[in-house]
């Protein structure tokens, strides 16, 4: 594990000193707006970074609205200890690491950009490699993937290029999606982003089962654990915002994607080495895939769906702003509670719990929980009112009067540890594809297992009628049982 840890500092030491061109596709839309550019501004006080912003805007509309989006949407929270005020940090960004703003819309365009690109390496010297960001509409990947292919590949260096979700609807649109980017970009290019995987708690999970493995496996299977519950919690509603949750729904929106990664995680078994002893990899492609290879795709009668009950009332309220006729019912599900199975041996017949809804839990939370037999628990918590980035436990089954170690650099607490500085999901994601950290996006393997899961069950229920809640009876629907026995809980 620590000569793990010690390769993934060296290689940051290197990506360091080397610049990295950013190519940010959709510069001017919500997300770059909202996160992405105070993303690359905070990481460009410690990586060597020249950000090309490109947009469909023609170019004088597009450099009015860059502008705009420097001088008035990055935050500079985390810099307030610095010497200079905000607005000379954002001006020197802009003169240092922002390239004019590029049309970004033909072919011709990122042949211009490319040439732009190369020729400024002539004083920077060697670069260490490309990434692209398309913060776009999913049905322009395709097209996009070829023009960076065929006319914005660098001479020198990697090629990185990240894409936003939703990755498909179902099994075979993903499968159309994942072909069309496998015929311009090698796996190792392609970096789908999972907003979950940038919660350092859970980056910071096969660490810590690994470095415990002594202590946590004899314990962490069907003899001793009683429940394992993955759930994203929400307080919120759809109101305003319905016009993409309507396509897709809460199995889509969260269950086949947040929801899997999560449980591939606590489920993947620890990679060993020739003399059976625990590695502790970070990255367990293997074994993450494995995990979700092993697991029975969910049945209808293991599923209860629920639609809070303005949600009809909300997207009429859409339709109307898109002048769309309104009344007709949508049977879109905004929580769901799912009992899924594993078949491999360690886990069999432990029920499994995936939950999560809209405007269904009245504290927000995301969580990976597994209860024991004797009342004990182990919990991640990746957000909410308890506070985000924890891994804590209580009354183990342990064998051993031992305590557990934390993830390295992680803050002990009375049940547990905490990481000691909270990190926004896409600085660390972002971060992760410049240091190319595969193991933080959704390969394609796991995807696609994913839609095969997910898939039968999607083609099942499209016409069945969810039940109506309000927060205070969402129990009913979408919220697990309790474990027979459970120690205080959070």
């Amino acid at each position: 594990m620590r000569i793990v840890i010690f390769f993934f500092a060296l290689l940051s030491t290197v990506v360091c000193a080397q610049q990295i061109d950013v190519v940010l596709v959709g510069a001017t839309g919500n997300l770059a707006q909202k996160y992405l550019w105070t993303s690359l501004f905070r990481l460009s006080s410690d990586l060597s970074l020249r950000v090309y912003p490109g947009a469909r805007e023609k170019q004088l509309q597009g450099q009015q609205n860059i502008n705009q989006i420097i001088a008035h949407n990055i935050s500079c929270s985390d810099r307030s200890n610095a010497p200079t005020s905000c607005s000379e940090q954002l001006t020197a960004f802009s003169a240092k690491n922002v390239n004019e703003y590029t049309q970004l819309k033909t072919a011709d365009h990122y042949a211009k950009l490319d040439a732009v690109i190369e020729s400024f390496l002539g004083d920077s010297g060697e670069p260490a490699g490309r990434l692209f960001y398309l913060a776009v509409p999913p049905k322009a990947y395709g097209l996009i993937a070829r023009f960076i292919n065929e006319h914005a590949r660098p001479e020198k260096g990697w090629l990185r290029v990240i894409f936003e979700k939703p990755f498909g609807s179902d099994l075979e649109s993903a499968r159309v999606m994942a072909a069309e980017l496998s015929a311009q970009l090698s796996e190792e290019e392609i970096y789908r982003i999972d907003h979950y995987l940038g919660k350092e708690a859970l980056q910071a999970l096969p660490e810590f089962l690994a470095t415990n493995a002594k202590l946590l496996d004899p314990v962490m299977n069907s003899r001793h654990v009683a429940q394992i519950d993955v759930a994203m919690m929400e307080t919120e509603d759809c109101e305003g915002r319905t016009g993409f949750y309507d396509k897709y729904g809460v199995l889509r929106d969260v269950f086949q994607n947040h929801l899997s990664e999560m449980l591939a995680l606590i489920l993947a078994s620890c990679p060993r080495d020739a003399a059976g002893v625990c590695t502790g990899s970070p990255v367990m492609p293997k074994e993450r895939l494995e995990a979700l290879i092993r697991m029975l795709p969910p049945s209808p009668k293991e599923t209860s769906i629920g639609q809070y009950l303005e949600y009809q009332e909300h997207v009429d309220a859409d339709r109307r702003r898109w002048d769309e006729p309104i009344g007709k019912q949508t049977l879109t599900p905004t929580c769901a509670l799912v009992r899924m199975q594993a078949t491999a041996p360690r886990w069999r017949d432990v029920p499994i719990y995936l939950y999560s809804g809209k405007k269904a839990w009245t504290k927000k939370s995301g969580i990976v929980r597994v209860a024991f037999q004797n009342g004990g628990w182990l919990q991640v918590t990746l957000q909410g009112s308890h506070g985000a980035g924890k891994i804590e436990f209580q009354n183990l089954p342990l064998q051993s009067s031992t305590s557990l170690a934390g993830p390295t650099g992680w803050v002990p607490l009375p049940k547990g540890f905490q990481v000691p500085v909270k990190r926004n999901a896409y600085d660390v994601l972002v971060e992760a594809a410049l240091y190319g950290q595969t193991q933080h996006f959704v390969s394609t393997d796991r995807l696609m297992r994913s839609w095969q899961l997910w898939t039968p069950l999607l083609a099942i229920l499209q016409n069945s009628e969810p039940t109506l809640y309000v927060t205070s009876n969402a129990s009913s629907v979408c919220h697990p049982p309790k474990p027979f026995r459970m120690a205080e809980e959070l």
